[in-house]
């Protein structure tokens, strides 16, 4: 056995110890947290969207063997099957809201699944670097305002980017480091992504300012 052999340990322990899941929201946070309450809508969605896929397919061959006599109940099943699609897609986007939130706010946060799935979400170099192109665009928009179509334009409180483009600037610049601080990017997605409620959209000049400052402060500390 070498030296590092016996530092890392023995094998079995190392990948028993590596296998162990991450509990739940639920049982790291509390029924009541916003993240469990999302993971819980979410599994909810799932379970009715398996079984309206089962009753779709059972549907299917009875209106393929039974021909246009079965055609509109097969109709109101894809109906409720586009549904439960949708209802899926959106608590499932409600849920990484709420884990990013988490992320955002907090200096350690705490072991759960659906946490840490959203970590490993904002921790790749495709979300990072879409995070910055949406930066660049909207400082873009900022500076080109006037030779922008109207139908194109973002709220006209973009332009607010104009008197901190040097931060915005540098900002994109570290969103794109693997090396940066997750936090850094968990709140720069809100701004990015929390729609005309963010500072980005909403409220004062000095308001964008701190806001990207902190995020340039909790990139460049990471």
């Amino acid at each position: 056995m070498t030296l590092r052999t016996a530092w890392r340990g023995p094998a079995p322990f190392r990948s028993a110890r590596a296998a162990l899941p991450l509990p739940r929201a639920a049982a790291a946070l509390g029924p009541d947290h916003p993240v469990a309450r999302a993971a819980r809508a979410r599994g909810i969605l799932a379970g009715q969207l398996a079984v309206t896929s089962a009753v779709l397919a059972a549907l299917l061959a009875y209106s393929l063997a039974r021909g246009a006599a079965a055609v509109s109940v097969l109709c109101s099943a894809v109906v409720v099957e586009l549904w439960a699609i949708c209802g899926l897609a959106f608590t499932s986007g409600r849920l990484r809201e709420r884990a990013r939130d988490v992320i955002a706010d907090a200096d350690q946060p705490p072991a759960a699944a659906e946490i840490a799935a959203e970590r490993a979400h904002l921790t790749s170099s495709r979300r990072r670097r879409q995070l910055a192109r949406s930066l660049e665009r909207a400082l873009y928009a900022a500076e080109h305002w006037p030779e922008l179509s109207i139908t194109s334009r973002p709220p006209p409180t973009v332009r607010h980017l104009l008197q901190c483009g040097e931060a915005a600037r540098e900002v994109t610049r570290l969103a794109r480091d693997p090396r940066t601080s997750v936090r850094g990017v968990a709140v720069l997605d809100r701004l990015i992504c929390g729609g005309y409620s963010s500072a980005l959209y909403a409220g004062s000049p000095d308001r964008l300012a701190r806001e990207l400052g902190r995020i340039r402060f909790l990139l460049e500390t990471g």
